[in-house]
């Protein structure tokens, strides 16, 4: 912490002291930036292009992030399923014994979560082989769509500047690496919000200009990217613009109807009508029922802790799995019953968003980078009053936030639909930072500087942390080097795993692809009594025992008791 402290009162004080350092340099480079910028492809191009060589450098760097928690898993079975030409997979005979958290076994064998993120997943799992692919390019999707979404709010340059800086930010560099999505959201987000805030202007100019038809298109496909992604936030996201939209044309400011139907609605219902019927056959598929999702079927069966604080919790429902049920019972149910109360109420939303500025900013202190942030947000307050898209920014995004407090959990992919939105924040609020004045020196501009140049080489430092943490070699490792192992043997091998009570019931290492009996290794849950079933079933595979408690953590041969 002394060493970043020391850093902020350099730049502070050369802020104050030498405000002209580099001014020459520096300008040059933002003229050279701004050219680039005039011609608008071209920025989100570059945008994009940024975002894919960061994610893949960094990949390419320390190597690819092995998936750890549920819901990663959960995801890339998605993405098996997409490739091998499927939806849904049908249930394995044996069922009982590959039961996982967020993997529904009946009536099909899938994911829960909606597809987005497996699609993507899938898309580069079927051009190279390697799914992380995907990743790179949902960054490059994400960060593209951010770029033009600006190119509405903000001038040209400062919306390159938006593109850039979300290409390096450390939240989408993590997004990059791990398999639990978000950057799907980004992008939908983007399309609304960048939609929205074009629909809003041909009004604004008294209506000089025909909408374009792919305005309304771009508002509808976004949509249908943050059903298909965070169906809940990007309910919430869409309802807040929409919302202000229909405010906006009760003040008199929107074209006559018969335009807004034609250029807007017509568009929009083009791009969500084939998105509707996808959604509505991968559900069928999923659970017999075109408006039932995964999801909610999965939650029937498992969970007992509601989606939302003020619903009551659900019947226990009879568990197959200690693990199981301790994930449901002991970790989920507790984190909802800590919110029934106003304390705790209180104290959760506390936590809620600190773990979101965390997650937002990750280097730590993060309080120390949270007064950073602090300048340039000052500074979008002092104009904030004599800019109505600041005040509209402000209220969508605060009553965004407020609406994601009603969940009873909170990960930062959760907020992931309204990162355009937040980007509208930051670049305003540097653009007012920028033309502060101490005693007629440009201590705000040095300040906008240095802080951009920051955040630029954010993704260094994350980099450094996240190869520290990949040197370790947690179980996450510990689980591919087993099955890189036994690959390399060759032969087929069946795996059960047996868990001591003390388990962390988020470190589950019995996980499948969409084909259980055409994997060379196999992961199953030990079944007290009843694993001679799966013995029988596999009874040309070598059988080994995993018990992830004991120290070191190796095979065994498996002896049936």
């Amino acid at each position: 912490m002394l060493k970043k402290l020391l850093l902020l009162l350099v730049v502070l004080a050369l802020a104050f002291g030498l405000p002209r350092l580099g001014a020459r340099w520096l300008r040059a480079l933002e003229n050279a930036l701004g050219r680039v910028a005039r011609r608008h492809g071209l920025a989100v191009l570059l945008a994009g292009l940024a975002a894919f060589a960061i994610s893949a450098g960094i990949t390419t760097l320390i190597g690819p992030s092995p998936p750890h928690i549920h819901d990663e898993f959960a995801n890339l079975l998605a993405a098996d399923t997409f490739v091998k030409g499927r939806l849904t997979n049908p249930p394995h005979p044996l069922w009982e014994h590959f039961e996982g958290v967020h993997i529904l076994s009946q009536p099909r064998y899938m994911s829960k979560y909606p597809p987005a993120q497996g699609l993507m997943l899938a898309v580069g799992q079927a051009l190279t082989g390697k799914p992380y692919v995907g990743l790179w390019l949902s960054a490059a999707l994400a960060c593209a769509a951010l770029c033009w979404a600006l190119l509405a709010w903000v001038p040209a340059r400062w919306a390159l500047l938006g593109g850039l800086l979300a290409a390096t930010h450390p939240i989408i560099v993590k997004w990059s690496q791990v398999y639990w999505g978000g950057l799907e959201a980004v992008l939908g987000g983007a399309l609304v919000l960048g939609a929205f805030r074009r629909i809003l202007k041909p009004a604004q100019n008294n209506n000089a200009s025909p909408l374009p038809l792919s305005h309304g298109f771009l508002l509808g496909l976004g949509m249908g990217i943050l059903a298909n992604s965070r169906p809940f936030e990007g309910f919430v996201f869409c309802l807040l613009t929409m919302g202000f939209f229909f405010i906006w044309c009760l003040g008199g400011h929107c074209p006559p109807f018969t335009v807004l139907f034609q250029r807007v609605g017509l568009p929009m219902a083009a791009a969500l009508a084939p998105i509707f019927l996808f959604m509505g056959l991968y559900n069928y598929r999923a659970t017999g029922h075109p408006l039932r999702m995964a999801y909610m079927e999965y939650e029937r069966q498992y969970a007992v802790a509601p989606f939302m604080v003020w619903q009551k919790p659900r019947a226990t429902p009879e568990y197959r799995h200690d693990f199981i049920r301790r994930h449901m019972l002991d970790y989920a149910l507790v984190e909802h019953q800590r919110q029934q109360n106003l304390p705790g109420l209180l104290k959760e939303s506390r936590d809620k968003v600190q773990r979101l500025l965390q997650a937002f900013w990750p280097f730590r202190p993060w309080y120390l980078w949270a007064i950073v942030a602090a300048i340039p947000l000052a500074a979008f307050c002092c104009g904030w009053r004599r800019d109505g898209w600041a005040k509209l920014a402000s209220v969508l995004t605060l009553l965004f936030f407020a609406g994601l407090m009603l969940e009873t959990w909170m990960w930062d992919r959760y907020a992931a639909p309204s990162a355009a939105l937040i980007a509208v924040i930051v670049l305003m609020a540097y653009r007012r930072l920028r033309v502060f004045r101490w005693e007629g020196r440009p201590v705000g501009l040095f300040l906008a500087r240095a802080m951009v140049g920051l955040c630029l080489l954010a993704p260094i430092p994350w980099t450094m942390v996240r190869a520290k943490e990949y040197a370790e070699k947690p179980w996450d490792y510990q689980r591919l080097a087993i099955i890189r192992d036994l690959e390399q043997r060759g032969g087929q091998h069946l795996i059960i795993v047996r868990y001591a009570p003390t388990q962390s019931v988020h470190d589950d290492w019995v996980h499948n692809g969409a084909d259980i009996d055409a994997q060379a290794v196999i992961w199953a849950r030990h079944m007290e009594g009843k694993n001679q079933r799966l013995l029988d079933y596999y009874k040309d595979r070598s059988v080994w025992l995993l018990e992830p408690h004991k120290e070191p953590v190796k095979l065994e041969a498996y002896r049936n008791e």
